[in-house]
């Protein structure tokens, strides 16, 4: 079959182990981030160093999501554009990989949401944190009066930020609507401009699009963060960058620019689209920079960025309402001073917050191939390898 014009050729099993450090890193910096926030006031003037560096590492939970967007746009349009090429793109199979990679976690968060928000009000009296008042701002308002059936549900396909709130104190759900959207949104341009299709579908595909933009319309300015990341699938692999003199140069100049565009944000001398977009962009190159190193996947290096890697979206969409559940029951009010006990507190929190996140990806994340294999031997029409790329 005749390669699609502009599509590069893609190797779709093919793995990259940074790719696999920066998601780790991304959903730690957002838990860490979290955390600091509810349980750390704030640090005196006469604090170390150590304790600034800490302070200023903690603060990039806003920016990481921009880089979630990214490689999320990377992963989806390498798969698309793979199935596209192959001319084996189907709607069953896309909407089958989308859901079951999004509702393996999506719903048993959710249901976790309920459990400790309700536990920890009851608990708690209903303590400051639930009521969106106190000193920390990660839970910005009355957590009962949201997480009622029409937020789950609302969530649950993925409303929020148009018809519906986020639900409960699980503030990070509503980048999952973003997501989502942006799913539906890229694999109609797609179907319009690459696919060999007739002009009906061509129309009905657009009006498709144009409906989701017009009803969605919030969402459509960090579009272009996650066609960053999916423009890499169009972009071909550079020679020069094979060379590891000239990849040397390019990789320290990318996470030049990365660190000044993150730093530039977590200072407010960015903000806004100009923010999310440089960041957008920084991450990109610094992707595109590292897709030219193709690490053996068998090492201790590897070993470690898969084992943060798998379960990063669990992570992602569980740790929070754990932390308010642990803050209202044991901490209830205000915020711990930056002692050496207070941090050895906060630490173990971290790891215990963390463990229980694992735990949760052993049941859900991890099982996402099983999922996929289980719903392709019942809607497709022959029984297909799942995905192996992280999507």
């Amino acid at each position: 079959m005749e390669t699609q014009p502009g599509v590069k050729e893609i190797t779709r099993g093919e793995k990259d182990v940074h790719l696999d450090l920066i998601r780790g890193l991304a959903a730690l910096g957002v838990f860490l981030g979290h955390a600091r926030n509810i349980f750390l006031g704030v640090y005196p003037q006469s604090s170390s160093l150590l304790v600034k560096l800490f302070i200023f590492s903690a603060g990039f939970g806003a920016q990481m999501v921009m880089i979630f967007f990214v490689l999320s746009g990377y992963c989806i349009a390498l798969s698309v554009l793979s199935d596209i090429k192959k001319n084996s793109w189907s709607w069953k199979k896309y909407l089958i990989n989308r859901s079951v990679r999004l509702y393996v976690v999506l719903l048993p968060a959710l249901l976790l949401t309920l459990f400790w928000d309700y536990l920890g009000i009851f608990i708690s009296n209903n303590a400051s944190i639930y009521q969106g008042i106190g000193p920390q701002n990660v839970v910005p308002r009355d957590v009962f009066e949201n997480i009622n059936a029409s937020v789950f549900f609302g969530n649950l396909f993925f409303l929020q930020g148009v018809f519906t709130s986020f639900l409960g104190s699980n503030s990070p759900l509503w980048s999952l609507s973003y997501e989502y959207w942006y799913y539906m949104a890229f694999s109609l341009l797609l179907l319009i401009f690459f696919r060999a299709s007739d002009f009906n579908k061509k129309v009905i595909y657009a009006v498709i699009l144009a409906t989701i933009a017009y009803v969605f319309w919030v969402f459509i300015y960090l579009f272009p963060v996650w066609l960053f990341g999916a423009c890499l699938a169009f972009i071909p692999r550079n020679d020069f960058l094979k060379m590891r003199r000239f990849f040397w140069i390019c990789l320290v100049a990318a996470l030049v620019f990365f660190v000044v565009c993150m730093t530039l944000s977590r200072f407010s001398i960015t903000a806004g689209l100009t923010a999310s977009y440089s960041i957008g962009f920084a991450t990109s190159f610094l992707i595109y920079v590292l897709l030219h190193d193709i690490r053996n996947s068998q090492g201790y290096y590897a070993k470690i960025t898969s084992f943060f890697a798998n379960m990063s979206y669990t992570v992602y969409l569980t740790h929070l309402p754990f932390l308010v559940f642990l803050y209202a029951v044991f901490v209830r009010e205000g915020r711990w001073s930056f002692d050496a006990i207070h941090f050895f507190k906060f630490t173990g929190i971290l790891f215990f917050v963390l463990f229980y996140s694992y735990l949760i990806s052993r049941i859900t994340e991890r099982k996402t191939g099983r999922v996929k294999s289980f719903f392709y031997s019942y809607f497709l029409d022959k029984r297909l390898e799942p995905v192996l790329l992280k999507e």
